[in-house]
């Protein structure tokens, strides 16, 4: 007969075995997702501040190397090497190409908006001239997230960023808090504070960068939900579809010229004739 010890002592190896098994699971699940997010341009291989974080870009590698990898599987039997190639090109050319649809396409559909003319614009949906301010700063200072050919938002949650775009970043930010913080709430001011701290240090480790990025994203988004929040209905409503527009704009812009330049690269590859017949006429 078993006893009470050998009963307690089986299921304690059986519970560390199911938990081995489960978490072995969810860190291949993981690593696939990871994968999965890299190839589609998104997230970031290795740990935060690492080389391969650093070095294997997902927007400039990754995203090519998803359209390759999607281009041979979807090419014809004995293909897949040629549908790869193009694939990669037609990437390579995508990534150049949409953020200048994007640029164009938000000019179009919300020119003005997001400029130095966004104070006067905000001012005359009916914004009073402090919450004018405050949208206006949270503006200002989400632009160097995403100027220029490197996303510098990116570089932080991958902890990437070189000291001297930190210092551009910390040199931006204190620029622009000074116009507005003696109008900020106490949590505001607190948030301004701990990003402060983090900007002081020169050499921020990856998973501080990344916690960087996480303040930063709190504290602007925060700083303009408190400017637009004191507009009335009309106003908010005019600021909405602005902004609905400009993301719209970005988001076609990028993805049209994007693909219609990559589709023509592609094209231009093409080795095989659009006919099943020779110029013969034969198969």
């Amino acid at each position: 007969m078993t006893s009470p010890q050998e009963l307690k002592h089986a299921y304690d190896i059986g519970r560390q075995l199911a938990l081995s098994d489960h978490q072995e699971k969810v860190a291949f699940l993981g690593g696939i997702g990871q994968a999965g997010k890299w190839l589609l341009g998104m997230g970031h291989l290795g740990a935060k501040g690492s080389t391969a974080a650093k070095y294997l870009s997902a927007h400039h590698l990754g995203m090519p190397l998803g359209f390759g990898l999607l281009g041979a599987a979807t090419a014809e039997e004995g293909q897949g090497m040629e549908g790869f190639a193009k694939g990669l090109a037609g990437g390579l050319v995508f990534n150049a190409a949409m953020p200048i649809g994007g640029f164009l396409g938000k000019k179009l559909l919300a020119p003005g908006f997001g400029g130095k003319n966004t104070f006067g614009l905000m001012k005359g949906m009916g914004f009073t001239d402090d919450a004018a301010k405050q949208m206006s700063a949270s503006q200002a200072l989400n632009k160097p997230l995403h100027a220029g050919t490197g996303s510098l938002s990116r570089q932080l949650e991958a902890g990437t960023a070189s000291a001297s775009k930190l210092h551009d970043l910390r040199t931006n930010f204190l620029t622009t808090i000074r116009g507005i913080n003696r109008n900020l709430s106490p949590e505001l001011k607190a948030q301004s504070k701990q990003i402060r701290n983090l900007l002081k240090n020169k050499n921020l480790t990856g998973p501080q960068q990344a916690e960087l990025k996480k303040l930063y994203s709190q504290f602007t988004s925060e700083l303009y939900k408190g400017g637009y929040s004191t507009g009335s209905g009309a106003a908010r409503a005019m600021l909405k579809g602005t902004r609905f527009a400009k993301g719209l704009g970005t988001m076609a812009g990028g993805m049209g010229l994007g693909m219609a330049a990559s589709h023509q690269v592609e094209s231009m590859m093409d080795t095989h004739p659009a006919s099943v017949f020779d110029a013969r006429g034969g198969h």
